[in-house]
C-alpha cells in the first residue's frame, strides 16, 4: 500500500517570509520619505533664517551709516565706505527726481549676499521735511550665485528654487522744526 501524504502547507513559510519582507520594506520606505521631507523642511527653515538675519544686519548697517556715522548727511553727502559687520560697505549714490537721493550697496556677509537701498525722500517743497527709507534684502547664497535683476543663478549652479530672499524695510520720518 502506497501511503504518501500530501503536505498542503508546503511553501506557506516562504510566502509568509515574502509578505513580512514586503511589509518591512514598505515601512522603511515610509520612514525614509518622512525623514527626507523633514530634512527639506529644516533646510528651508535654516535658509529662511539665514536670509532674514542677513537682511536685518544690512538694515542695521544702513541705520548705523545714516544715523550713527552720518554718512548720508551734508551737501553733498559724505558717501564713503563704512565698516559694519566685519566688512567694509561701499555705497553708490544716485540723484533722483525731486531731489531724492538713493544709496545702494551689495555686499557679502559671511559668504551670503545682502543688498541694501537707502532712499532720502524730500517730503516738502522747501526741503524742511525728509523721510529715510531703508530696504535691505538678505539671501542664503553668495552675490555671485544671484542675478540681482531676476533672481536666477549664475555661477555655482544653485537651483533658483532653493535661493531664499527675505527683506526688511525701515521708514524714518525726519522733520526740521523752523523757529521764527
Amino acid at each position: 500500500m502506497n501511503t504518501e501524504h500530501y503536505n498542503s502547507q508546503k511553501g506557506f513559510v516562504a510566502l509568509f517570509a515574502v509578505l513580512i519582507s514586503i511589509i518591512v520594506v514598505a515601512i522603511a520606505i515610509g520612514i525614509a520619505n518622512i525623514s527626507y521631507k523633514e530634512i527639506i523642511l529644516s533646510t528651508e527653515a535654516r535658509n529662511a533664517n539665514t536670509a532674514f538675519f542677513n537682511a536685518d544686519t544690512g538694515a542695521e548697517c544702513a541705520l548705523y551709516a545714516d544715523q550713527g556715522a552720518k554718512l548720508f548727511a551734508g551737501d553733498p553727502p559724505n558717501v564713503n565706505d563704512v565698516p559694519c559687520a566685519d566688512t567694509n560697505i561701499v555705497w553708490d549714490s544716485n540723484l533722483g527726481g525731486g531731489g531724492d537721493l538713493t544709496y545702494t550697496s551689495d555686499f557679502q556677509l559671511s559668504g551670503f549676499c545682502v543688498k541694501v537701498s537707502v532712499a532720502k525722500h524730500v517730503l516738502t517743497p522747501d526741503g524742511s521735511g525728509t523721510e529715510t527709507r531703508i530696504e535691505s534684502k538678505g539671501y542664503n547664497a553668495s552675490c555671485n550665485d544671484i542675478d540681482m535683476n531676476n533672481g536666477y543663478t549664475t555661477d555655482s549652479g544653485y537651483s533658483n528654487d532653493r535661493i531664499v530672499e527675505r527683506a526688511v524695510r525701515v521708514r524714518i520720518p525726519e522733520t526740521t522744526v523752523v523757529t521764527p
